[in-house]
């Protein structure tokens, strides 16, 4: 490369790629973190004075934005500290956010109060639980013209516990202003679209069949015995009097009880469908067959 009829060394080409890229990247990041804090401010409104936070910055590529060290006060309890906040999307231009899609990471809850009881004491040291830290996840978009709700994904994840999901499409939401007042007042006034609730053991299942047996004055594997026989006896008179809905639940039961990984409820209505409906349909079959009630286990 010549400048005046001068040649510039790569080496200084090099360079000055660099500087120029590292110059751009700290820039971003002030950028950003003025955006960020700046978002967070209007977002909290009023509840400022009982949240602090620390760190914030933003993925260069991502666009995600990450905020560190939450901390939120709450009267007469210890402060509730959130390790870190990633926000992918949220909308701050209405009042109740019509969108929404973040990460809590390390929520930390303390169970000093619990241990207080020796009889809850001594349970949960058979959980194996010392303290609760967990994720949580708030992922929904509201679709005005359609007046439908999208939970995408509202999911609590638990160390040492499981993880639990909640999907659900909810039709006739007037607005989300009024989507708590409507839960409260008129519930039969929502309809539900595809629903799912899905629990993925971390091992929990295993520690609370120990927690009942010991309960049980029984070992462990005796325990586990006796409960599937009950479940397969279940299953076996479900089956003789076709009871379909209750011989796919006790398989499901069998098949996690012996061996825990995910257990799901599901339904798939052909239409949206309001609870008050439910009511008016004959029989239990009519309702089973009206919401396409799944259960299963892997």
């Amino acid at each position: 490369m010549k400048i005046f009829n001068k040649e510039i060394p790569i080496q200084i080409i090099r360079l000055s790629i660099i500087g120029l890229t590292i110059a751009s990247i700290v820039t971003f990041k002030i950028i950003s973190s003025n955006m960020i804090k700046a978002k967070i401010d209007k977002i909290l409104g009023n509840a400022k004075a009982y949240i602090t936070y620390g760190d914030t910055s933003m993925d260069l590529f991502g666009f995600d934005a990450h905020i560190y060290d939450i901390k939120l006060s709450i009267p007469n309890q210890k402060p509730l500290l959130i390790d870190e906040m990633v926000v992918d999307s949220l909308d701050t231009d209405n009042a109740v956010p019509h969108y929404m899609n973040i990460k809590l990471k390390g929520i930390q809850s303390d169970l000093a109060m619990l241990k207080s009881n020796p009889n809850l004491a001594d349970k949960l040291n058979t959980l194996e639980f010392k303290d609760i830290d967990s994720d949580l996840v708030i992922n929904y978009e509201f679709e005005k013209d359609e007046k439908m709700l999208n939970i995408k994904e509202f999911a609590l994840k638990i160390e040492n516990a499981g993880k639990i999901t909640y999907k659900a499409k909810l039709y006739n939401v007037v607005a989300m202003e009024y989507f708590p007042m409507q839960i409260n007042l008129a519930p039969q006034t929502l309809k539900f679209g595809a629903t799912s609730l899905e629990y993925k053991d971390d091992s929990f299942i295993e520690r609370l069949t120990k927690l009942k047996a010991q309960d049980a004055n029984k070992s462990v594997e005796v325990y586990k015995s006796e409960r599937l026989k009950l479940y397969k006896t279940e299953l076996n008179i479900a089956k003789t009097n076709s009871h379909d809905y209750e011989t796919m639940l006790d398989e499901a039961l069998i098949s996690f009880f012996e061996d825990p990984e995910s257990f799901e409820f599901s339904i798939d209505p052909k239409e949206p469908i309001s609870l008050s409906i439910l009511n008016e349909l004959k029989s239990r079959n009519d309702v089973l067959e009206t919401l396409k009630l799944k259960v299963s286990a892997n």
